[in-house]
């Protein structure tokens, strides 16, 4: 009996099998990615009422929402926009910004409040501080709100923060990078040294102190309000910040004085002295005072053409040459205070007890911030 046939056959049959087998796994991988793509076509972001409702939701049943959750609607499918995209998007907001100012009141100070954010801090601590600038200064005063961010910011995003504020909102792009001047090498060795290494925060640093002042949106006003993403309105601001600046020939503002830690003010002392010393600069105030006080800037109003000046601005350049905020760390806060008290007439600095503000424990409205905190200028120098 020839039994060749009948192999072949199941050999052909097998082959078919097989064939049929890779089809099936084939079509099915097609069909899964085709399912996939449907499923991300029909996703869309959430509305702001539908999240603050989730939220709300969220708390009545028990489950609170962290500070640091996200409120910003959905992720974004689309991924990040790119670098291209972003830039073209913050010079459109100059623009924007620009035009705004040609039809600014002609008895009202030109004059913006700003805030540097991480896009990862866009969160409900950031709305609710949004949302009180609104109701206790903003809705009466109508001053340009800008928000300096980092790359990775969306459209989505962008509508979010719009949404949670009635304030005219301006986004500008910021890239942090080290300078040229700076040793690299030398600088991970020291932030190793140190057990440090935070880059952005001595970006934030020298943003602060440095570069904000000559941004092409700032370059547009005359004074500037500083706040932090933390910042807290607790009350009512009784009058315009800004025109009392401008009134009172103002150079800068505050809220309370800190000490500073020594370990970040590392031959600071001795370079802006030898500054002084080279320079015969008589400063206004720098020799009485207290060496460890600073103004904690998280609150701060100053005119920018005192920032812009010459004097200040070569003074501010000699110390960022020098490496000092990428180096020792040198805090904005500790170089602008150093700044205000050699060219500013103390006269000309005012302390802002009347604004109801908190900022993590300091509350300018308790007891113990009016005994520790509540005292002028005039009483933390040195005579």
């Amino acid at each position: 009996m020839n039994i060749r046939p009948r192999i072949d056959r199941c050999r052909i049959a097998l082959v078919i099998a097989f064939l049929l087998m890779f089809q099936i796994g084939v079509l099915r991988e097609v069909l899964e990615l085709r399912l996939r793509q449907r499923r991300q076509e029909s996703m869309v972001y959430l509305p702001q009422e539908t999240v603050l409702r989730v939220e709300r939701l969220l708390q009545a049943g028990g489950l609170p929402v962290q500070n640091n959750q996200k409120l910003a609607g959905a992720d974004n499918i689309n991924g990040e926009p790119s670098d291209k995209e972003e830039a073209k998007r913050s010079s459109y907001e100059l623009e924007r910004f620009n035009n705004m100012l040609k039809a600014w009141p002609v008895n009202k100070p030109k004059a913006a409040i700003y805030i540097l954010v991480k896009s990862s801090r866009f969160t409900s601590t950031l709305k609710d501080g949004l949302d009180r600038l609104d109701r206790y200064f903003n809705d009466i005063y109508h001053y340009p709100l800008v928000l300096f961010h980092e790359t990775g910011v969306s459209d989505t995003d962008i509508a979010s923060i719009r949404s949670w504020t009635r304030s005219d909102v301006y986004f500008q792009l910021v890239k942090f990078s080290v300078p040229k001047w700076i040793n690299e090498t030398k600088l991970e060795g020291d932030i190793a040294k140190a057990g440090d290494k935070r880059y952005g925060y001595r970006h934030m640093c020298r943003f602060h102190a440095i570069s904000m002042q000559v941004t092409p949106i700032m370059r547009l006003v005359d004074y500037y309000w500083r706040l932090d993403d933390d910042s807290r309105l607790i009350g009512q601001v009784p009058f315009d910040l800004f025109k009392f600046m401008a009134k009172g020939n103002l150079t800068y503002g505050y809220v309370h004085m800190s000490p500073e830690n020594p370990d970040y003010v590392v031959g600071l002392y001795p370079r802006v002295n030898s500054y002084l010393t080279n320079k015969q600069i008589q400063p206004t105030f720098f020799r009485k005072l207290h060496r460890n006080r600073y103004f904690f800037n998280n609150f701060e109003l100053a005119s920018l053409h005192f920032w812009r000046s010459k004097n200040v601005s070569e003074f501010l350049n000699a110390l960022d040459r020098s490496g000092g905020f990428y180096y020792h760390r040198w805090g904005d806060a500790v170089v602008k205070t150093l700044v205000v008290s050699i060219f500013a007439p103390i006269g000309s600095v005012y302390q802002f007890t009347e604004v109801p503000y908190v900022h993590k424990n300091v509350n300018t409205t308790s007891r113990e911030f009016r005994y520790a905190y509540g005292r002028n200028l005039a009483q933390m120098v040195m005579y």
